[in-house]
């Protein structure tokens, strides 16, 4: 079984800026939403402490899972992994849109018609993005293809996890909302996910 889960919201977030390798604190809306993510956890998984917990070297999810799991899963280690991080947005990092539409306008331009498929200056194609998330999951379907694995991370990885695991599945931008949780049962990964729990404040 695997749980996908983005972190919860930051302030970098809330300001509309690109966070790419950036991180910035979580907001109080997002500490709620990671409190309701534990809360979701201990009333529907009797085994939690059997999980592995892997998450993205950034604070803005090793945040969200110090309060959404460990505070009650006796100080259960969290495996960090660079394959889990978010995106490069190379100089948009940091800028809202409305900077990067003053400074960049051209370049915003292409943004609005390419969308995901965009890559900022100095940054990483999303396709590149995507081949860490298939790195990442080639390696521990190999390694230890039967554990089950909670596993946050951020909205453009967790995207292209999807599309790895349903190719074609359609995803609508309310399945990014901070703090939503997906299940996907492994052993049959290629036929269903669902969404567990989605934040009721957006």
């Amino acid at each position: 079984m695997l749980v996908l889960m983005r972190h919860s919201e930051t302030k970098g977030n809330v300001e509309g800026r690109f966070q790419g390798s950036l991180d910035y604190p979580l907001t109080s809306l997002g500490e709620e939403q990671s409190q309701s993510i534990k809360d979701l956890y201990l009333s529907k998984f009797e085994d939690i402490h059997t999980y592995k917990i892997v998450s993205s070297p950034s604070k803005r999810c090793l945040e969200t899972l110090r309060i959404a799991l460990c505070d009650n899963m006796n100080h259960q280690v969290i495996e960090t992994n660079s394959l889990l991080y978010e995106q490069r947005f190379g100089l948009w990092e940091g800028h809202t849109r409305e900077e990067l539409q003053f400074s960049y306008p051209d370049e915003w331009q292409e943004y609005t018609r390419r969308g995901t498929f965009y890559t900022p200056i100095l940054g990483e194609s999303f396709e590149q993005a995507k081949l860490r998330a298939k790195e990442w999951l080639h390696f521990n379907y190999e390694n230890n293809p039967n554990q089950n694995l909670i596993v946050c991370t951020h909205k453009r990885i967790s995207l292209a996890i999807r599309q790895l695991l349903f190719p074609g599945h359609p995803l609508s931008n309310k399945e990014h909302l901070h703090g939503t949780v997906f299940e996907v049962d492994m052993i049959q990964p290629y036929l269903d996910h669902k969404i567990i729990w989605r934040p009721s404040c957006h």
